[in-house]
């Protein structure tokens, strides 16, 4: 699906995007509800950080979900990092790492893709001890 990054509707429309190709697939509603929030939030940076358009794919195999937004904005500055509680900003990629089992920054040469996947079989990612 190909959204405008200059609308404020377009996080709306990429979760229910998402959502309708993961009841498709019959994946499991935690992991929909998880993925479609994952969806909100890397639209949302590409709304607020992007021009031109951004591409939202889903795919789903037989044992993972994802979903990936690729814009026309190039940057090296994606870290997921601890932010002081008083900030307003920079918690969007920490929320997608932890409700995900991988999550991937891939910057080309007149793009980025961020790519966040999700196991289906399990009750949710993986917690380390």
């Amino acid at each position: 699906m190909t959204l405008p990054c200059s609308s404020i509707d377009s996080p709306r429309r990429a979760r229910e995007f998402t959502a309708d190709m993961l009841r498709a697939h019959c994946v499991p509603r935690s992991v929909i509800d998880d993925l479609r929030l994952v969806t909100s939030e890397l639209v949302t940076n590409c709304v607020q950080h992007a021009c031109g358009d951004v591409v939202v794919r889903v795919s789903v195999s037989e044992d993972e979900a994802v979903v990936s937004a690729t814009d026309h904005g190039i940057s090296s500055a994606f870290t997921v990092e601890s932010v002081s509680p008083d900030s307003e900003r920079g918690r969007g990629l920490a929320l997608v790492d932890a409700l995900t089992d991988r999550l991937e920054i891939r910057l080309g040469r007149a793009s980025t893709e961020v790519l966040a996947a999700r196991r289906i079989s399990a009750d949710g990612p993986e917690v380390s001890a």
